[in-house]
């Protein structure tokens, strides 16, 4: 589920405000591939080398920020 500011923008628009948001780069990278990329928690946690659940926990905390 996309989070409030989100929701109704299109792929490019997601990436935008992604950039712009104060987050840090792994936490822009976790908000891309979940938002942009739409990947599931496994996957990205994969890719990131954190755990399924570091990565859940992050993401309550980038939903807050976006």
């Amino acid at each position: 589920m996309l989070p409030a500011a989100l929701q109704g923008l299109d792929r490019q628009q997601i990436t935008a405000v992604i950039k712009s948001a104060p987050l840090g780069r792994v936490d822009r990278e976790i908000a891309r591939l979940r938002y942009v990329e739409r990947l599931p928690l496994p996957d990205i946690a994969a890719q990131t080398h954190y755990s399924r659940q570091a990565v859940g926990y992050r993401l309550q905390k980038i939903a807050i920020v976006l």
